[in-house]
């Protein structure tokens, strides 16, 4: 009985996690990363900072700090009771390959994990294998791609109950949303998740650094503004997160801060 309740419960996790893997990259495809940076060759290290507000309202911060070198980005994040701290391997185009954290929760709770990720030619990822401290594997995950680079399947396999799992994605590009279908290890539908989504990025704005200053975001069912601060290098050292109301304005408030501070090595 504890295994077949381990069973159930280790199902629903996979299906949850591959949710959360395909909305996630919908809604991170466009919007801006705090971690990418204009000639990271003249970087040394960057502080982090960022706080704001959830869309239930409660309040967020967290401070990341990142040391670069040639191929390795060591870095340690602290947010509210928990803390992460690690090194990420990266290839000459700046992808992960490899990322080694330990976690800690609450001064207790310590989940040390190894990471390794693969690319296709065009830099996509397509596959994403975990392991314990002791280098045994956990779980893999593997993405598939359309021509317009969205995914189209998502496989996961997990070592401790032996469970594969897979997604696959449907598109309807007129209606701006996707359908994703869950099966199991036999290869039964289980359940499926309609979401929106935004095909057509024509209405997202950029300046004249290429950075995003309004994007398109349908979960909040408006755009989203974005302002920055930049240096002498052209990084920005603060950006400001603004909702836009359904009249076109930019809200007074913003509900994301984050600022860089940035460390050059003819600096130091």
């Amino acid at each position: 009985m504890k295994k077949l309740v381990l069973l159930f419960f280790s199902i629903i996790f996979i299906f949850t996690a591959n949710s959360q893997s395909i909305n996630s990259f919908w809604i991170n495809k466009n919007a801006p990363k705090n971690d990418v940076f204009r000639d990271y060759d003249k970087i040394d290290s960057v502080i982090i900072v960022c706080s704001g507000n959830y869309s239930s309202g409660e309040e967020f911060a967290y401070t990341s700090k990142y040391y670069y070198n040639e191929n390795a980005i060591i870095y340690y994040t602290e947010a509210q009771n928990s803390f992460f701290k690690g090194t990420m391997i990266v290839d000459s185009n700046r992808n992960v390959i490899s990322d080694h954290y330990i976690n800690v929760i609450s001064n207790k709770y310590i989940q040390e994990v190894i990471t390794e990720f693969t690319y296709n030619a065009k830099g996509l990822l397509i596959s994403e294998t975990k392991k314990n401290k002791n280098n045994q594997f956990v779980s893999a995950t593997y993405y598939k791609y359309d021509s317009l680079d969205n995914i189209i399947r998502l496989s996961s396999t997990y070592d401790d109950l032996h469970i594969n799992s897979h997604a696959t994605v449907k598109y309807f590009y007129h209606k701006n949303k996707y359908k994703i279908f869950f099966y199991n290890g036999y290869g039964n539908l289980v359940s499926t998740e309609t979401k929106k989504c935004i095909f057509d990025t024509s209405e997202n704005e950029y300046n004249s650094l290429g950075d995003i200053v309004f994007l398109k975001q349908p979960w909040f069912k408006k755009f989203l503004a974005y302002k920055y601060i930049y240096d002498d290098q052209n990084n920005w050292t603060e950006r400001k997160k603004y909702h836009i109301n359904k009249k076109g304005k930019k809200l007074k408030k913003p509900v994301e801060v984050v600022t860089r501070q940035i460390f050059y090595k003819n600096d130091l």
